[in-house]
């Protein structure tokens, strides 16, 4: 009895180290099945810059992390590093549709997405805060105020 109880313990034992190595496969291996991008739409100030993600995933709709990803502008509307996702927006406003581009691959899958970028120009001052808003000070202290001024962006 005492040899079976041992057994079953070296059984579950072995499970049981098994057990997060089988789930890990499952959420973090492939094969990649679909990549999305965000921010998707972007808005972005002209001469601005936004970072873009993506995030690849397999059929369950785990990440998927042995992915490679090329970034690319495939509309018009800026330039974006080919490696990081870092858009720097032009000078030209509008709506580029489907402009940001990633090519996410895996082996021998290869999966494209897309993502709209809005270029548009700041606007005029819609808020001012200032920092910090309430403050107690003895006589004769001082204090370091902060502004900051925002249009719609």
């Amino acid at each position: 009895m005492k040899k079976f109880i041992v057994t079953i313990a070296a059984v579950l034992t072995l499970v049981a180290s098994a057990l997060p190595a089988m789930f890990a496969s499952a959420n973090e291996a492939g094969p990649l099945e679909s990549v999305a991008i965000s921010p998707a739409p972007a808005l972005v100030a002209a001469n601005g810059i936004q970072q873009f993600t993506a995030v690849a995933r397999n059929a369950g709709g785990h990440a998927v992390s042995n992915v490679t990803y090329n970034w690319s502008v495939v509309a018009g509307g800026g330039t974006i590093n080919a490696t990081s996702g870092l858009f720097t927006a032009g000078n030209d406003t509008g709506t580029f549709n489907g402009t940001i581009q990633v090519t996410a691959a895996q082996g021998n899958v290869t999966l494209t997405a897309n993502a709209t970028v809005i270029v548009a120009v700041p606007g005029q001052l819609v808020s001012l805060e200032v920092h910090p808003e309430a403050v107690t000070l003895p006589v004769n202290g001082t204090q370091q105020f902060t502004a900051v001024a925002k249009d719609a962006f």
